[in-house]
């Protein structure tokens, strides 16, 4: 680490840390302590990781501290490597807090969020991550995109709302954890780490993947391969701010091919690494056929043949199936139909 500072050097312990990594957010910083400085649940401390920023945020951040005068503020600076090795960086520096939560510098935290998070974690000892939907939001207009992202563009629930859970108060606990763990696979279940609060005990069992896209995910994934309960509340607590700055596979409006490239082959990788980190064979399996679906389908198709680039889509589909253990016809009908229509680009 090149250095770290404290601020509001406060000796009590706190009973939850907050992990805040930021990379050429100066600009959202005023809103983000606006947010904690609201937050009707108070012990806690932040724990700003500055994962190589160029627009010096410790400048503002000096200025914001006085926003939050009874809070411990710990900022930390390092170079650059992505989101989860920023969060990662944050995970070191717990010490004996009760719960974890995780703040996205761009987004904004309702008032009662931990309150409410954390009050659930207290009153259910067998609940170890807790989530609620975010309200999706431009950013520069404040245009409501979607009141809840538990649910599609259409209405229709995500899939993991039909999957059996015991209600305890306000808060829904999965009951099968291999098919809690297969249906975020198939279609993840929105609990991002701007919108979670977990035990220390998860944070200090697994170590947040050092992935630049899908980070979030994958650790859930670990978590719950682990045995450790999930639950959800109905309670929009989070206003998740879509921009340009946006890099997750989740802002839908980007329509910059290379970019979503990139994005698609990072979630991919990410896959392929927690791939390497659980041992339940099934759920390697659910993953060998994400990581096909992402590739063939996402890339090869959506992206590439959609798009006339026919070369690099029949040259990506043929190293899929040649590299995957997952088998579906439809892949195959596929390839072949794409290999008969441009036989001379089958074989290149």
């Amino acid at each position: 680490m090149a250095h770290t500072a404290i601020f509001n050097k406060n000796m009590e312990q706190a009973e939850c840390a907050i992990i805040m990594p930021i990379y050429n957010r100066a600009h959202f910083l005023s809103q983000a302590f606006t947010s904690l400085r609201e937050q009707t649940y108070t012990n806690w401390r932040l724990i700003i990781v500055d994962d190589g920023s160029s627009d010096n945020p410790l400048d503002v951040i000096q200025e914001l501290v006085t926003l939050i005068p009874h809070n411990q503020v710990l900022f930390i600076h390092q170079k650059n490597g992505g989101a989860g090795a920023a969060r990662a960086t944050g995970q070191r520096y717990l010490e004996q807090e009760a719960y974890v939560a995780f703040y996205d510098s761009d987004d904004f935290w309702l008032a009662t969020y931990l309150e409410d998070q954390i009050s659930i974690l207290m009153d259910n000892s067998e609940i170890d991550w807790i989530f609620c939907p975010c309200k999706r939001v431009y950013y520069d207009s404040g245009e409501v995109i979607a009141e809840s992202t538990f649910y599609e563009d259409n209405g229709a629930p995500l899939d993991f709302l039909r999957l059996d859970a015991k209600k305890s108060g306000e808060a829904y606990i999965f009951n099968d954890p291999i098919l809690l763990a297969k249906t975020h696979i198939r279609q993840p279940i929105n609990a991002g780490f701007q919108n979670s609060v977990i035990r220390n005990t998860v944070a200090k069992a697994i170590a947040i993947p050092p992935c630049r896209i899908g980070e979030d995910r994958q650790f859930l994934l670990l978590a719950i391969a682990k045995n450790f309960n999930i639950a959800y509340t109905n309670k929009a607590n989070v206003i998740y701010h879509v921009h340009n700055e946006n890099v997750s596979a989740t802002n839908s409006k980007d329509k910059d091919r290379e970019k979503l490239i990139r994005i698609y082959s990072q979630l991919a990788d990410s896959y392929i690494f927690v791939q390497s980190k659980i041992e339940q064979k099934v759920l390697k399996e659910a993953i060998e056929c994400k990581v096909t679906h992402i590739k063939f389908w996402l890339i090869a198709y959506n992206i590439y043949w959609l798009n006339g680039e026919y070369r690099k889509s029949i040259k990506l589909m043929r190293d899929v199936l040649i590299n995957s253990s997952y088998f579906s016809f439809s892949l195959y009908k596929t390839f072949l139909v794409s290999c008969i229509k441009y036989p001379f680009l089958a074989f290149k």
